[in-house]
């Protein structure tokens, strides 16, 4: 078969925020304004008015995007589930990748980390790390039963972090920790600059995904008060903080468009 050799390469950004229900959209009739800034682009955009999620998990459904096959087929719907045979280079990533595209992956760890769902050969960074399978893995991966080269890159993945924390050289990073408690949870700390370097700065065309997890609950960590002025969240998933996630989630759209 011949290479694709299409016309156009636009860089393409795929960016999402995790929980967010379209009741709380007022592009879709709530009351309170949680999106100023996509309130005044929705005339230009395209708005799905019956859209499913694929599976109760972002795990499941990231995949079922990136391959537009469902959960049904490739027996991914949480972790560990991971892509085997064929489905593991059968993606949009993929598909960029073989007509020039750079592409990066930018998620949180555990949660939705494609080299971790066996997404192979389809991105070049994930989560600020370069992606270079050991050439003594790729060679046993073409020879051992499917799978292999990702179990074997998995093992080798998780004894490296375990010999760094013993020796002190990289404290392995605690998710759920991270998720919960920490002000890494704030979105805009580390993943948002990290998109926008690679806008302003990286290779062309790219292809972008980035999920975020400010809006999932049950506890946020917001920057904007708009709604949530004055007080701190006493229990799970309050509706003015989780707004205010929203509203969070709003500006980093506003800046993105702003920067392109």
């Amino acid at each position: 078969t011949t290479k694709p050799n299409p016309t156009r390469t636009p860089n393409i950004i795929l960016i999402g925020s995790d929980g967010v229900t379209a009741d709380h959209l007022p592009m879709y009739g709530y009351e309170r304004d949680t999106t100023p800034f996509m309130s005044t682009i929705i005339d230009q955009a395209l708005v799905a008015e019956s859209n499913y999620a694929q599976t109760g998990s972002s795990w499941g459904s990231l995949i079922a995007m990136f391959t537009s096959k469902l959960p049904t087929r490739t027996r991914v719907v949480n972790l560990p589930d991971a892509l085997i045979g064929d489905d593991s280079y059968q993606h949009l990533p993929g598909i960029l990748e073989e007509v020039g595209y750079t592409n990066i992956d930018i998620t949180y760890e555990r949660y939705a980390n494609a080299s971790l769902a066996n997404v192979r050969n389809g991105f070049d960074r994930i989560n600020g790390k370069e992606v270079n399978s050991n050439p003594l893995v790729a060679r046993l991966g073409k020879v051992l039963p499917v799978n292999s080269q990702y179990n074997l890159d998995l093992l080798l993945e998780r004894i490296t972090d375990r010999v760094k924390h013993i020796f002190f050289i990289q404290i392995m990073p605690n998710p759920f920790k991270e998720v919960n408690t920490l002000t890494g949870r704030k979105d805009a700390t580390s993943r948002i600059p990290e998109m926008m370097e690679y806008v302003n700065h990286g290779d062309q065309p790219f292809f972008i995904h980035v999920h975020l997890l400010g809006t999932h609950g049950p506890n946020y960590k917001t920057t904007s008060k708009t709604f949530s002025q004055g007080r701190e969240q006493t229990k799970d998933f309050e509706v003015d903080f989780y707004d205010d996630a929203i509203v969070d989630f709003d500006t980093y759209i506003r800046d993105l468009f702003t920067a392109l």
